[in-house]
Protein backbone atom coordinates (compact mmCIF):
# COMPACT_ATOMS: atom_id res chain seq x y z
CA UNK A 1 0.00 0.00 0.00
CA UNK A 2 2.90 2.32 0.79
CA UNK A 3 4.39 1.97 -2.69
CA UNK A 4 1.04 2.81 -4.30
CA UNK A 5 0.75 6.05 -2.32
CA UNK A 6 4.36 6.96 -2.97
CA UNK A 7 3.97 6.30 -6.69
CA UNK A 8 0.85 8.47 -6.94
CA UNK A 9 2.48 11.29 -4.99
CA UNK A 10 5.52 11.05 -7.25
CA UNK A 11 3.35 11.35 -10.36
CA UNK A 12 1.72 14.46 -8.88
CA UNK A 13 5.13 15.93 -8.03
CA UNK A 14 6.46 15.26 -11.53
CA UNK A 15 3.38 16.83 -13.16
CA UNK A 16 3.71 20.00 -11.08
CA UNK A 17 7.42 20.26 -11.94
CA UNK A 18 6.64 19.79 -15.64
CA UNK A 19 3.98 22.49 -15.39
CA UNK A 20 6.47 24.95 -13.90
CA UNK A 21 9.10 24.09 -16.50
CA UNK A 22 6.61 24.69 -19.32
CA UNK A 23 6.02 28.16 -17.81
CA UNK A 24 2.26 27.67 -18.19
CA UNK A 25 1.94 29.91 -15.15
CA UNK A 26 1.94 32.73 -17.72
CA UNK A 27 -1.69 31.70 -18.34
CA UNK A 28 -2.50 33.86 -15.33
CA UNK A 29 -1.67 36.93 -17.42
CA UNK A 30 -4.40 36.01 -19.87
CA UNK A 31 -6.94 35.56 -17.08
CA UNK A 32 -6.16 38.87 -15.34
CA UNK A 33 -5.68 40.87 -18.56
CA UNK A 34 -9.37 41.85 -18.65
CA UNK A 35 -9.11 43.24 -15.13
CA UNK A 36 -5.93 45.15 -15.94
CA UNK A 37 -7.42 46.72 -19.08
CA UNK A 38 -10.63 47.45 -17.23
CA UNK A 39 -8.70 49.21 -14.42
CA UNK A 40 -6.70 51.36 -16.84
CA UNK A 41 -9.89 52.50 -18.57
CA UNK A 42 -11.47 53.66 -15.32
CA UNK A 43 -10.58 57.28 -15.95
CA UNK A 44 -12.78 60.38 -15.84
CA UNK A 45 -14.91 59.07 -18.74
CA UNK A 46 -15.70 55.77 -17.01
CA UNK A 47 -19.34 55.01 -16.25
CA UNK A 48 -20.15 52.00 -14.12
CA UNK A 49 -21.34 50.65 -10.82
CA UNK A 50 -20.45 52.96 -7.94
CA UNK A 51 -18.92 51.98 -4.58
CA UNK A 52 -17.30 48.75 -5.75
CA UNK A 53 -15.48 46.91 -2.98
CA UNK A 54 -12.41 44.86 -3.87
CA UNK A 55 -14.31 41.56 -3.68
CA UNK A 56 -17.07 42.97 -5.92
CA UNK A 57 -14.52 44.19 -8.47
CA UNK A 58 -12.58 40.88 -8.50
CA UNK A 59 -15.76 38.84 -8.96
CA UNK A 60 -16.86 41.14 -11.80
CA UNK A 61 -13.54 40.70 -13.63
CA UNK A 62 -13.58 36.91 -13.32
CA UNK A 63 -17.19 36.88 -14.50
CA UNK A 64 -16.16 38.91 -17.54
CA UNK A 65 -13.27 36.55 -18.21
CA UNK A 66 -15.62 33.57 -17.97
CA UNK A 67 -18.39 35.13 -20.06
CA UNK A 68 -15.87 35.99 -22.79
CA UNK A 69 -14.64 32.34 -22.78
CA UNK A 70 -11.09 33.44 -21.91
CA UNK A 71 -10.81 31.68 -18.56
CA UNK A 72 -12.38 28.35 -19.58
CA UNK A 73 -10.33 28.16 -22.80
CA UNK A 74 -7.05 28.97 -21.02
CA UNK A 75 -7.74 26.37 -18.34
CA UNK A 76 -8.72 23.85 -21.02
CA UNK A 77 -5.35 24.52 -22.63
CA UNK A 78 -3.64 23.69 -19.31
CA UNK A 79 -5.55 20.40 -19.14
CA UNK A 80 -4.71 19.64 -22.75
CA UNK A 81 -1.00 20.14 -22.11
CA UNK A 82 -1.07 17.52 -19.38
CA UNK A 83 -2.18 14.57 -21.49
CA UNK A 84 -3.32 15.22 -25.07
CA UNK A 85 -0.11 17.08 -25.99
CA UNK A 86 2.04 14.39 -24.36
CA UNK A 87 0.26 11.66 -26.32
CA UNK A 88 0.57 13.71 -29.51
CA UNK A 89 4.34 14.30 -29.18
CA UNK A 90 4.99 10.80 -27.75
CA UNK A 91 6.57 12.16 -24.56
CA UNK A 92 3.97 10.11 -22.66
CA UNK A 93 5.98 7.00 -23.62
CA UNK A 94 8.74 8.00 -21.21
CA UNK A 95 6.21 8.22 -18.40
CA UNK A 96 4.49 5.01 -19.50
CA UNK A 97 7.72 2.99 -19.39
CA UNK A 98 8.22 3.98 -15.75
CA UNK A 99 4.62 3.67 -14.54
CA UNK A 100 2.86 0.64 -15.98
CA UNK A 101 -0.40 1.37 -14.17
CA UNK A 102 -2.04 3.79 -16.56
CA UNK A 103 -5.14 4.24 -14.45
CA UNK A 104 -3.00 5.44 -11.57
CA UNK A 105 -1.13 7.69 -13.98
CA UNK A 106 -4.39 9.26 -15.16
CA UNK A 107 -5.64 9.80 -11.60
CA UNK A 108 -2.27 11.28 -10.63
CA UNK A 109 -2.52 13.73 -13.53
CA UNK A 110 -6.10 14.56 -12.55
CA UNK A 111 -5.15 15.34 -8.94
CA UNK A 112 -2.14 17.40 -9.99
CA UNK A 113 -4.37 19.31 -12.41
CA UNK A 114 -6.70 20.23 -9.53
CA UNK A 115 -3.70 21.49 -7.54
CA UNK A 116 -2.31 23.49 -10.47
CA UNK A 117 -5.71 24.96 -11.40
CA UNK A 118 -6.34 25.99 -7.80
CA UNK A 119 -2.91 27.65 -7.69
CA UNK A 120 -3.68 29.59 -10.88
CA UNK A 121 -7.04 30.66 -9.43
CA UNK A 122 -5.54 31.87 -6.14
CA UNK A 123 -2.75 33.79 -7.88
CA UNK A 124 -5.23 35.32 -10.35
CA UNK A 125 -7.44 36.51 -7.49
CA UNK A 126 -4.39 37.90 -5.69
CA UNK A 127 -3.21 39.78 -8.79
CA UNK A 128 -6.69 41.22 -9.34
CA UNK A 129 -6.75 42.48 -5.76
CA UNK A 130 -3.38 44.17 -6.37
CA UNK A 131 -4.73 45.77 -9.56
CA UNK A 132 -7.77 47.04 -7.65
CA UNK A 133 -5.67 48.76 -4.98
CA UNK A 134 -2.73 49.98 -7.06
CA UNK A 135 -3.81 50.45 -10.70
CA UNK A 136 -7.29 51.99 -10.63
CA UNK A 137 -6.89 55.81 -10.83
CA UNK A 138 -7.41 57.73 -7.58
CA UNK A 139 -9.88 59.97 -9.41
CA UNK A 140 -12.41 57.12 -9.44
CA UNK A 141 -13.11 57.07 -5.74
CA UNK A 142 -16.85 57.31 -6.46
CA UNK A 143 -16.64 53.95 -8.22
CA UNK A 144 -14.37 52.11 -5.79
CA UNK A 145 -14.43 52.19 -2.00
CA UNK A 146 -10.83 51.11 -1.47
CA UNK A 147 -12.13 48.50 0.98
CA UNK A 148 -11.87 44.72 0.68
CA UNK A 149 -15.49 44.01 1.63
CA UNK A 150 -18.80 45.77 1.11
CA UNK A 151 -22.47 44.85 0.73
CA UNK A 152 -23.47 41.30 -0.27
CA UNK A 153 -20.07 39.87 0.67
CA UNK A 154 -21.34 36.31 1.45
CA UNK A 155 -23.03 36.09 -1.95
CA UNK A 156 -20.01 37.53 -3.75
CA UNK A 157 -17.75 34.98 -2.05
CA UNK A 158 -20.15 32.21 -3.09
CA UNK A 159 -20.12 33.53 -6.66
CA UNK A 160 -16.31 33.59 -6.62
CA UNK A 161 -16.25 29.98 -5.43
CA UNK A 162 -18.67 28.92 -8.18
CA UNK A 163 -16.52 30.65 -10.80
CA UNK A 164 -13.60 28.59 -9.47
CA UNK A 165 -15.62 25.37 -9.76
CA UNK A 166 -16.79 26.17 -13.30
CA UNK A 167 -13.67 27.70 -14.86
CA UNK A 168 -10.77 26.33 -12.82
CA UNK A 169 -12.06 22.87 -11.91
CA UNK A 170 -14.65 21.67 -14.41
CA UNK A 171 -12.95 22.72 -17.66
CA UNK A 172 -9.42 21.46 -16.91
CA UNK A 173 -10.90 18.08 -15.98
CA UNK A 174 -13.05 18.08 -19.12
CA UNK A 175 -10.04 18.77 -21.36
CA UNK A 176 -7.98 16.09 -19.59
CA UNK A 177 -10.78 13.61 -20.33
CA UNK A 178 -11.16 14.70 -23.97
CA UNK A 179 -7.39 14.60 -24.39
CA UNK A 180 -7.34 10.81 -24.08
CA UNK A 181 -9.26 10.54 -27.35
CA UNK A 182 -8.42 13.66 -29.32
CA UNK A 183 -5.41 15.66 -30.48
CA UNK A 184 -4.63 18.95 -28.70
CA UNK A 185 -6.26 21.30 -31.22
CA UNK A 186 -9.45 19.24 -31.39
CA UNK A 187 -9.54 19.03 -27.59
CA UNK A 188 -9.32 22.83 -27.31
CA UNK A 189 -12.01 23.32 -29.96
CA UNK A 190 -14.35 20.83 -28.26
CA UNK A 191 -13.75 22.48 -24.89
CA UNK A 192 -14.58 25.86 -26.45
CA UNK A 193 -17.79 24.39 -27.89
CA UNK A 194 -18.77 23.14 -24.43
CA UNK A 195 -18.04 26.63 -23.03
CA UNK A 196 -20.14 28.20 -25.76
CA UNK A 197 -22.96 25.79 -25.02
CA UNK A 198 -22.85 26.23 -21.23
CA UNK A 199 -22.66 30.03 -21.40
CA UNK A 200 -25.67 30.23 -23.69
CA UNK A 201 -28.13 27.71 -22.23
CA UNK A 202 -28.02 28.93 -18.63
CA UNK A 203 -31.68 29.97 -18.81
CA UNK A 204 -33.09 27.03 -20.78
CA UNK A 205 -35.72 24.91 -19.02
CA UNK A 206 -34.74 21.52 -17.55
CA UNK A 207 -31.32 21.40 -19.25
CA UNK A 208 -30.18 24.42 -17.24
CA UNK A 209 -30.02 22.34 -14.07
CA UNK A 210 -27.39 20.10 -15.68
CA UNK A 211 -25.22 23.07 -16.62
CA UNK A 212 -22.63 24.25 -14.02
CA UNK A 213 -22.78 27.78 -15.43
CA UNK A 214 -26.50 28.11 -14.64
CA UNK A 215 -25.86 28.36 -10.92
CA UNK A 216 -23.16 31.00 -11.41
CA UNK A 217 -25.46 33.13 -13.56
CA UNK A 218 -28.45 32.89 -11.23
CA UNK A 219 -26.55 34.19 -8.22
CA UNK A 220 -24.28 36.58 -10.14
CA UNK A 221 -27.29 38.27 -11.76
CA UNK A 222 -28.42 39.28 -8.30
CA UNK A 223 -25.16 40.61 -6.83
CA UNK A 224 -22.82 41.61 -9.67
CA UNK A 225 -24.89 44.43 -11.12
CA UNK A 226 -25.39 46.52 -7.99
CA UNK A 227 -23.52 47.35 -4.81
CA UNK A 228 -26.78 47.99 -2.96
CA UNK A 229 -27.90 45.40 -0.43
CA UNK A 230 -29.54 42.42 -2.13
CA UNK A 231 -31.57 39.96 -0.10
CA UNK A 232 -30.70 36.37 -1.00
CA UNK A 233 -32.05 33.87 1.52
CA UNK A 234 -29.80 31.15 2.87
CA UNK A 235 -31.67 28.25 1.25
CA UNK A 236 -31.44 29.89 -2.18
CA UNK A 237 -27.70 30.55 -1.73
CA UNK A 238 -27.08 26.96 -0.58
CA UNK A 239 -29.05 25.62 -3.53
CA UNK A 240 -26.83 27.47 -6.00
CA UNK A 241 -23.53 26.52 -4.34
CA UNK A 242 -24.29 22.92 -3.40
CA UNK A 243 -26.20 22.26 -6.63
CA UNK A 244 -23.31 23.41 -8.80
CA UNK A 245 -20.65 21.70 -6.68
CA UNK A 246 -22.54 18.39 -6.63
CA UNK A 247 -23.14 18.49 -10.39
CA UNK A 248 -19.51 19.40 -11.16
CA UNK A 249 -18.09 16.71 -8.85
CA UNK A 250 -20.38 14.09 -10.38
CA UNK A 251 -19.39 15.06 -13.93
CA UNK A 252 -15.67 15.17 -13.12
CA UNK A 253 -15.86 11.81 -11.34
CA UNK A 254 -17.42 10.40 -14.50
CA UNK A 255 -14.63 12.04 -16.55
CA UNK A 256 -12.01 10.40 -14.32
CA UNK A 257 -13.53 6.91 -14.43
CA UNK A 258 -14.13 6.93 -18.19
CA UNK A 259 -10.86 8.74 -18.93
CA UNK A 260 -8.76 6.33 -16.87
CA UNK A 261 -10.48 3.34 -18.51
CA UNK A 262 -9.92 4.75 -21.99
CA UNK A 263 -6.30 5.64 -21.22
CA UNK A 264 -5.66 2.11 -19.92
CA UNK A 265 -6.93 0.63 -23.18
CA UNK A 266 -5.35 3.20 -25.49
CA UNK A 267 -2.70 2.01 -27.94
CA UNK A 268 0.35 4.22 -27.42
Amino acid sequence: MSSVKTSTLLIIKIEIIKFLKRKDIIAILGIVAIGFIYALRMDETYVGTKNQSAIFWVVLQLLNTTALFIGPVIMSFIGTQMLSSEIDNNSILLFNSRYRNREKMYYGKSISLVIISTLIFLISVGVLFIIYFFVIPDSNTIYVTGKVFGNNTPDLVCTLFMIYVYTFFFFPQLSLFLGVRFKPMITIVLSFCVTLFCNNVATFSIIKYFNPMTYVVRLADKVSTTTDIVNVNNSERLFYVIGQLTLSLALCLMFDILGAKRFKEKDL
